[in-house]
């Protein structure tokens, strides 16, 4: 092998080693997203979805309904 082999040899091992390096910090994040958004947010009696924002607290007798601003309408006409 020559010097120009070698040389070349060491630069596509570094490119190789680049591209897995950022692919692994890629998935880290989005690891690290997905627990993020997980978050201690209640979810929706009604649809399931994680509640990010306002939530409304329905009694309903011996339990209460924890309900998202979208659901809340619905709920409402089916409680009358």
């Amino acid at each position: 092998m020559d010097l120009t082999n070698l040389v070349s040899d060491f630069f596509k091992t570094q490119s190789v080693i680049s591209k897995e390096s950022l692919r692994a910090e890629r998935e880290l994040q989005d690891y690290h997203d997905s627990l993020v958004d997980c978050d201690n947010f209640p979810t929706c009696d009604w649809c399931g979805e994680a509640i990010t924002e306002d939530w409304y607290e329905i009694d309903a007798g011996k339990t209460v309904d924890i309900v998202c601003p979208e659901c809340i309408e619905m709920c409402r006409k089916e409680r009358k």
